[in-house]
């Protein structure tokens, strides 16, 4: 949350805020009043039983709703956050021309996720890349200096980013040590644990590409 300079009184808009956690936190540690959105109905209730148990509960506030179509007042946040959730946008120009408007003047969006580094992809890392897509749902990953061109279209300044990629890569690639051998120190899948597994098939992809330097995973930062 680097320059958002939030404090009670400021007002957050968490963007795919799944079952709750970092808005919970902005809550219990700035006292921000934090507005949480996301597509997975079940997420509301868990998430607001989260938070009345961290006794922020009139802080925070969850919604059922598509962030393509952002059902709350123009002008009304001073900062909007994406952790781990622009990914699965298609449309980011659509996306951040939404977001854009729920923004007040001088409102930052800030993003934490994984993007293309522009390096030709070999046929292997395509593979990996329709993986991710596939196993963890997401659009096909974006070339990192085509968001920011997304981002300046989009008519945001004081566009910034920061290359997160050595502090990501050691825990995914512990992570993916520990699942290979999970694996094969234990019985084949039955149905019901396939999407656990999809999903970690995914995670090793994705530490493969960090380390061929095909995928990235930066803070990027912009202002209204």
């Amino acid at each position: 949350m680097d320059g958002c300079h939030l404090g009670p009184g400021k007002r957050v808009l968490d963007l795919g805020c799944g079952l709750g956690g970092p808005a919970v936190e902005l809550a219990r540690l700035y006292g921000a009043h934090v507005t949480g959105l996301t597509n997975c109905e079940p997420h509301v209730s868990v998430a607001t039983q989260y938070a009345q148990e961290q006794e922020v509960g009139d802080l925070v506030e969850f919604y059922y709703g598509d962030f393509m179509d952002i059902p709350f007042s123009d002008g009304t946040y001073d900062v909007a956050i994406n952790h781990g959730s622009l990914c699965h946008v298609h449309d980011k120009t659509a996306y951040l021309e939404g977001v854009y408007k729920t923004l007040k003047p001088g409102g930052r969006w800030q993003t934490l996720d994984g993007f293309l580094t522009g390096k030709p992809l070999s046929e292997s890392q395509e593979t990996g890349h329709q993986c991710l897509q596939q196993n963890w749902r997401t659009a096909p990953f974006t070339p990192l200096d085509d968001f920011l061109d997304i981002m300046k279209e989009t008519r945001f300044r004081k566009i910034r980013h920061i290359d997160l990629d050595h502090e990501v890569a050691p825990s995914g690639e512990k992570l993916a040590v520990k699942w290979r051998t999970l694996v094969f120190l234990t019985p084949p899948a039955a149905p019901e644990e396939s999407s656990a597994h999809q999903w970690m098939q995914a995670n090793i992809e994705w530490c493969k590409g960090l380390h061929d330097g095909v995928f990235t995973y930066r803070w990027i930062s912009g202002t209204k």
